[in-house]
C-alpha cells in the first residue's frame, strides 16, 4: 500500500464517521419530520372527506344566520362605523 492510498482511506473513514455522527444527531429531526408528514396526510384525508366539507359549509351558514339574527335583534352594531 502506498502512502497516498493510506491517506485516502483515512479521509474516507473520517468522512464516513462524520456522516454517521450526523445521522445519529439527525435521527431526532427525521422523527419529527415523519410525525409532521403523517399529521399533514391525516389532515388532508380528513379535510377531503364529504363529512368535513358538509360540516364546514353548515358551520358557515349557521354563523351567518346567527349574525343576521343579532343584527335584527340588536340593530346594525356589527358594521364599521355603525354605533
Amino acid at each position: 500500500m502506498r502512502k497516498s492510498e493510506g491517506t485516502t482511506k483515512r479521509r474516507l473513514n473520517s468522512k464516513l464517521t462524520m456522516l454517521l455522527e450526523q445521522e445519529e444527531t439527525n435521527s431526532f429531526a427525521l422523527a419529527i419530520a415523519e410525525r409532521r408528514d403523517k399529521r399533514r396526510l391525516d389532515q388532508s384525508e380528513r379535510r377531503s372527506s364529504s363529512n368535513y366539507k358538509r360540516n364546514k359549509i353548515n358551520k358557515k351558514i349557521n354563523k351567518t344566520a346567527k349574525t343576521n339574527q343579532n343584527r335584527i335583534k340588536e340593530g346594525d352594531i356589527y358594521s364599521a362605523g355603525c354605533f
